[in-house]
């Protein structure tokens, strides 16, 4: 199994602790920034690596950077029944950078 991880900065952690809670599963995290929002080669290489996933787990950031807004979406379309939304997780004491 694959699961394709989207989101902020937080989806490499997330992305961690399904590794480890799962070690036989396969992960692979993208990183967005609100740059990527914008260059349309970008939003499709990341939606077609979330589709090849078995699940994609996608962060919801529409309130937070709603430039990202098409990203995600594109992403959570071509990856159908087999994405699920995270939301973004608030807690101060968690920020990887």
């Amino acid at each position: 199994m694959k699961i394709g991880v989207l989101g902020n900065c937080q989806a490499q952690g997330v992305a961690q602790c399904i590794r480890l809670l799962a070690p036989q599963v396969e992960v692979t995290a993208r990183s967005v920034s609100l740059a990527d929002g914008d260059r349309a080669e970008i939003i499709n290489d990341i939606a077609a690596e979330m589709a090849a996933c078995d699940l994609a787990l996608i962060q919801t950031l529409e309130e937070v950077q709603p430039r990202l807004t098409l990203l995600l979406e594109t992403a959570l379309t071509q990856s159908g029944s087999r994405a699920r939304r995270w939301p973004p997780i608030i807690f101060r004491g968690f920020h990887p950078d």
